[in-house]
């Protein structure tokens, strides 16, 4: 990117993308403000799973499918952000995805095909992507005048990491206080309003750099993706539904898997301008980053679907309970952001020690709820495993981000921010959920196997509900236990990952001292 005069960086530290009569103040918290409205919107809420599948025909699986198709339309607009900001308008782009994300919303609500529901919420994924890329670029210098990213990761994901826990919450009591329409009826009021502030603040025909024509978007390339990661993500979903590779479903999804990465690749090398150039993938660091993004997801598969099956299936919390403990990852998050700017901004520390201290917390939470596991255990006691796993998650968010930009070109940064969203935000998480929980099927069975091997016929029936919650606490601690061996495993890899510099340097040396 072309460096800012000292001129033009203070003219855009004023924020002119808001008229005149707008105090300096109030734009920037209205970009703020609209920043957390659309990270509070994108289709389908997660949280609402059990709800909505309860009062329709589908599956969990599916609207797990609708809202993670949200999450990799998200990850799909990173390489052609810039052609959207250099051809469209400020104030057309947050009208128009605000209207998209209002419609969508409505959408989600009412219509009963799930094919309409899946493509609804990619395409809301995309565009609250864009409206937020938006926002945040308008505000970027006034956080960092030299577009520092050691300033700018910390304050972001502050704001994206406490909005994906604080819309759950508010989903979930939402749910515990009326039904799970009410949350979605409530985002659409609100982005009306959202609506009404753009159209009075934002400035129009102002645009965020140098007009450039729309031209040269590999869309081929983009579907192509696209459709290889749902692909990916429909497997990871619906393979314990139909029992995995036993079923032609998956066989069908794994064909045409395979055929989609294949032609992927072959246009990605044909092709001119890719969506996603191959020399992405072989850029400094970045094997090194997703190693490290796959080990954050399997730890981070224990928090959704497996502790959730603790504490409603074991603990019999209600939604209101349940939900709560995310005050204690919110809190987390909190203190690991700005943790990491202060010893990134501040300290200068290097990024390997600040992954090694994010990976030490969200083990500790692997750990901790590992001897929790228990019917006894009480919900103030699951509070600071919570705060563990939010600051471990900011801590890994940041700097992972931080190692990523420092290290790749600038041509290639947000085609390799979109492939590792691929991991980040796309089907790491659900794959990584789905291995954990087959995993747990299989202690479950062993355990429930050894646990009645001693009863007889009279005394099974009496204690067959016993059994099963024993089984399923046995399954659980076994889970967080492999979880807790990825964690301990990823500390000692980066705690030794400049070893190899080390030993290089010692046997030059050693050699020299051979020659003379």
């Amino acid at each position: 990117m072309a460096k800012e005069s000292p001129e033009l960086i203070a003219y855009l530290r004023t924020i002119p993308a808001c008229r005149d009569f707008v105090p300096w103040a109030m734009r920037f918290a209205i970009f703020v403000l609209l920043i957390i409205v659309y990270q509070f919107t994108g289709g389908i809420y997660m949280a609402a799973v059990t709800q909505i599948s309860g009062s329709s025909a589908w599956l969990n699986e599916d609207i797990m499918m609708a809202g993670y198709a949200s999450l990799i339309g998200m990850t799909m607009l990173f390489p052609v952000q810039f052609k959207v900001m250099f051809r469209f308008e400020n104030r057309t782009v947050l009208v128009f995805s605000t209207i998209v994300l209002i419609i969508g919303t409505l959408i989600c609500i009412y219509t009963d095909n799930l094919v309409v529901i899946v493509t609804t919420c990619y395409f809301c994924g995309l565009f609250k992507m864009a409206a937020t890329f938006f926002c945040i670029s308008n505000i970027q210098l006034c956080i960092s005048p030299t577009r520092d990213l050691a300033y700018f990761y910390p304050f972001l994901y502050t704001i994206i990491l406490s909005c994906i826990q604080l819309s759950g919450i508010a989903t979930g009591y939402s749910i515990w206080a009326w039904d799970w329409q009410t949350m979605h009826i409530i985002m659409v009021g609100v982005l009306v309003v959202a609506l009404l502030v753009i159209h009075v603040t934002m400035r129009r025909n102002y645009r965020l750099g140098p007009y450039q024509p729309f031209k040269g978007v590999d869309y081929l390339g983009a579907i192509l993706w696209s459709l290889f990661l749902l692909c990916v993500l429909f497997i990871g979903l619906y393979g314990e539904h139909y029992d995995w590779w036993q079923s032609d479903e998956i066989r069908i999804a794994t064909i045409f898997t395979i055929i989609t990465l294949v032609l992927a690749i072959y246009h990605a090398k044909t092709t001119e301008h890719p969506f996603i150039n191959l020399v992405t993938f072989t850029q400094p660091k970045f094997f090194y980053v997703s190693v490290l993004f796959v080990s954050y997801s399997v730890l981070s598969g224990t928090a959704g679907q497996i502790q959730n099956m603790f504490t409603e299936g074991i603990l019999h919390f209600d939604m209101f309970h349940s939900i709560s403990l995310n005050w204690g990852v919110v809190a987390g998050i909190l203190c690991g952001t700005p943790f990491s700017f202060y010893v990134l901004a501040r300290k200068k520390w290097r990024p390997r020690n600040l992954a090694i201290i994010g990976f030490c917390f969200f083990t500790v939470y692997q750990v901790m709820l590992y001897f929790l596991i228990a019917p006894e255990t009480a919900f103030a006691q699951l509070w600071l495993p919570m705060w563990f796993r939010g600051a471990g998650t900011a801590i890994l968010y940041i700097v992972l981000a931080y190692t990523l930009g420092k290290n790749v070109a600038f041509v290639y940064y947000f085609m390799a921010l979109c492939a590792i969203g691929f991991i980040r935000t796309g089907v790491g998480t659900p794959v990584c959920q789905s291995v954990l929980a087959y995993l747990l099927t299989i202690f479950r069975k062993h355990s429930l196997m050894q646990l009645s091997m001693d009863l007889t016929d009279n005394s099974a029936m009496t204690l067959y509900g016993e059994l099963q919650r024993q089984s399923m606490m046995v399954g659980i601690k076994e889970v967080y236990g492999i979880a807790a061996a990825v964690g301990i495993v990823t500390i000692i890899c980066l705690c030794f990952s400049d070893m190899r510099g080390l030993f290089k340097k010692n046997r030059d040396s050693g050699s020299g001292i051979v020659e003379s």
